[in-house]
């Protein structure tokens, strides 16, 4: 059982929008509170996120999300992540 993230980069802008696409293989089930996240550069945490948007709760297995420019935080993004 995994998420599987397609086209990630090492690092992401932080003045555009960054479209997140990703696969759930057999046995993964999304669920109410499911979230993908951003994380600076060198974060050891999953509570250091600097945005997330929640995971839709669907039947698909090919899904994407879009985060919105967050240019007001001085990050540069470093990692995607899938959390409950």
């Amino acid at each position: 059982m995994q998420v599987i993230f397609h086209d990630i980069a090492d690092t992401y802008p932080t003045d555009a929008d960054i479209c997140c696409r990703y696969s759930l293989t057999d046995g993964v089930t999304v669920s109410h509170g499911d979230r993908i996240a951003l994380y600076r550069v060198g974060w050891s945490s999953v509570q250091e996120h600097i945005a997330f948007e929640w995971v839709p709760v669907t039947d698909a297995t090919e899904l994407q999300v879009l985060f919105k420019e967050i240019s007001s935080n001085n990050y540069m993004v470093s990692a995607l992540s899938v959390y409950s």
